[in-house]
């Protein structure tokens, strides 16, 4: 006992760090900057959990872990334990694939990146753990390799990253998650790089910029400070010194109103199932008879690790204003999902439903056409501001994406969110519009793409799609191409067209065949 209590008075930890790994916390989620100590803290904590592993008498086959992207990861993680628990390792080996420290009292520490093979590491028993650069590990990897790893010994994790603000990466979530009060053991700490004392070697007089880092009354900041902002891009400042990777403003919308609908932001009232598909929906609001309602879908190939398929129900307060009130997200297939968009439409009061038909969305669309579904609204000619002329065939329906039509979509929902005519109730989404970026724009003057991620200069994130806003941006669309009244009508004028368009349809069938079709096997011209 005494050497142990030796060791943790040898391992120097500044006072944060303390902070860190001497909490109770089980998922210990640390978001810091460059430089600021938080390999050093996660080495320190490892170190001990290797006392407690002796004390505790633990399974010889539970070991400890420590888990990085990339080999080279793994080697910097290595040298750091090694340089913190040097009093307390009796041997190491550090081979190629092969990196582990042994510890006094029989605890072994094995170094592994997920980058190849992940796979390889499932059926691992982990007694504690530490995740380095935890945002580039995959979701696969953590959800269904890692974290099952921690089940028999309710293992404990430091998780260490840098700022992220993918709403859809795993550390980003945790991260949020042990911001607030839980009892999943999640808890999250976030600091700056002039956190860690021991680089405060050298100061220099710099009134303004210490008073726009520390507050009033300071006029001294340190030397790296200032040079780092001087040099550095704002965006590359605020993600690598000052590590503000949370979601505060967006970069693509720039409306204050996403902010502030995040803050009041609330989970789901309820979550209901569809009867006959049997997939679930998150409501923020149960359906008010007579309201009219709106549906935007975006649609995917239904691959488990692809993109989503997505579905917003906004309720329209007026011609000007709507409220997002469910949510649909899952992968399916697109001919499932024009199913549950058939079964959603009907309960939400016949809405009206616009679907992306790009690549897999025409399935989805044939889908619900072939139901006979009568609100399916038409496509809409960007470059000439009007529907397309022609017959209304199901190849008529949805919205195409593309060069042309993307900007208006964008820009349409960006319009609604500045003016503060659209409440957003779920977090995800409020979290994906802060997140989506504009690249800048090429040599020709070419205006730069939109794409998920973190702070102009992160790299820390590949670039996924934006599900989430093309569906809410459809549902836009869907609100302003179609007529509003106050009150209800019993048939709106598209539905009508679109009814008498299908049962046209139905008597040139039963004349050709002399038989009724059902409804579901309606054939398209």
């Amino acid at each position: 006992m005494g050497e142990r209590e030796e060791v943790s008075l040898e391992l120097e930890a500044y006072a944060l760090q303390r902070e860190i790994i001497e909490s109770p916390a089980r998922f210990k989620v640390v978001k810091g900057g460059r430089r600021s100590g938080k390999t050093e803290g996660g080495g320190i904590d490892i170190t001990r959990q290797a006392m407690r592993w002796a004390q505790e008498r633990a399974p010889e086959d539970a070991g400890l872990w420590w888990f990085a992207p990339v080999l080279q990861t793994c080697g910097r993680g290595f040298s750091v334990v090694n340089r913190v628990a040097k009093k307390v390792i009796t041997h190491r080996t550090r081979e190629k694939g092969n990196m582990s420290i042994w510890f006094k009292g029989g605890a072994r520490l094995e170094f592994k990146a997920t980058d190849k093979e992940p796979d390889n590491l499932r059926g691992i028993k982990v007694f504690a753990a530490v995740i380095d650069e935890a945002p580039q590990h995959s979701n696969y990897v953590w959800e269904q390799v890692i974290l099952p790893s921690l089940i028999d010994c309710d293992a404990p994790a430091y998780l260490i990253g840098s700022p992220i603000a993918n709403p859809d990466n795993w550390f980003y979530q945790m991260y949020l998650m042990g911001l607030e009060e839980n009892d999943l053991g999640i808890k999250s700490w976030s600091f700056p790089t002039w956190a860690n004392p021991y680089l405060w070697k050298k100061m220099v007089h710099a009134p303004r910029l210490a008073r726009e880092i520390f507050g009033e009354g300071y006029t001294h900041v340190p030397k790296f400070v200032r040079d780092m902002k001087a040099i550095m891009s704002p965006g590359a400042f605020d993600l690598e010194i000052a590590a503000k990777g949370e979601l505060t403003s967006s970069d693509y919308f720039q409306a204050p109103s996403l902010v502030e609908m995040l803050k009041a932001a609330r989970g789901p009232v309820d979550t209901e199932k569809l009867k006959n598909t049997g997939h679930a929906y998150s409501l923020w609001e149960k359906r008010v008879p007579n309201a009219r309602y709106v549906i935007g879908a975006d649609t995917a190939e239904g691959l488990p690790n692809g993109d989503w398929s997505v579905a917003y129900v906004l309720r329209r307060v007026n011609a000007e204003e709507a409220v997002q009130v469910a949510e649909f997200r899952e992968h399916l297939l697109p001919d499932t999902f024009g199913d549950v968009l058939h079964e959603l439409a009907v309960h939400y009061n016949m809405a009206h439903v616009l679907i992306e038909k790009n690549n897999p969305g025409l399935t989805t669309i044939l889908r619900v056409f072939r139901k006979g579904y009568v609100n399916l609204v038409q496509a809409w000619d960007v470059a000439q501001g009007k529907p397309p002329s022609g017959p209304r065939v199901a190849g008529s329906f949805g919205w195409r994406t593309d060069g042309h039509s993307k900007p208006v979509l964008l820009g349409d929902l960006r319009g609604f969110l500045r003016r503060k005519a659209l409440i957003l109730n779920s977090k995800g989404l409020i979290r994906e519009c802060l997140a989506l970026r504009q690249l800048p724009s090429d040599k020709s003057g070419k205006e730069g793409k939109t794409e998920l991620g973190g702070p102009r200069g992160s790299h820390l994130t590949k670039t996924v799609s934006p599900d989430r806003i093309i569906a809410l941006a459809l549902a836009i669309q869907g609100h302003l191409k179609l007529p509003f009244s106050a009150h209800m009508e019993s048939e709106s004028k598209e539905a009508r067209t679109n009814r008498l368009f299908m049962d046209e349809r139905r008597e040139r069938y039963e004349k050709l065949t002399g038989k009724k079709e059902p409804v579901s096997t309606l054939h398209l011209p």
